[in-house]
């Protein structure tokens, strides 16, 4: 397996990194931007993770942010869970 890391940040920093074991990944990118990211999701299928203070943000291949901040990924989904019952009600 290869998953891929590209990080930068606002003052110019970059760094990419190839890596054989999710573990390995996951250590890496929440080095750089934190265990609970806010994770960004595009409508062309770009996801990234960005840090907390805004400072850091990380793009990957090879394998899905749910799998690097399981537990950002599980607060974004109740969010989109308690806006879409929120809709239902108001409608």
């Amino acid at each position: 397996m290869k998953i891929k890391i590209k990080y930068r940040s606002c003052d110019g920093c970059k760094k990419n990194r190839v890596f054989s074991t999710v573990e390995k990944a996951q250590k890496f990118a929440q080095k750089y931007v934190g265990e609970h990211p806010e994770i960004g999701l595009s409508p062309f299928g770009n996801h990234y993770a960005v840090s907390a203070d805004g400072v850091g943000i990380i793009e990957v291949s090879g394998i899905k942010l749910k799998e690097l901040f399981p537990e950002s990924w599980r607060c974004l989904n109740n969010i989109n869970l308690n806006a879409s019952i929120k809709r239902r009600e108001d409608q």
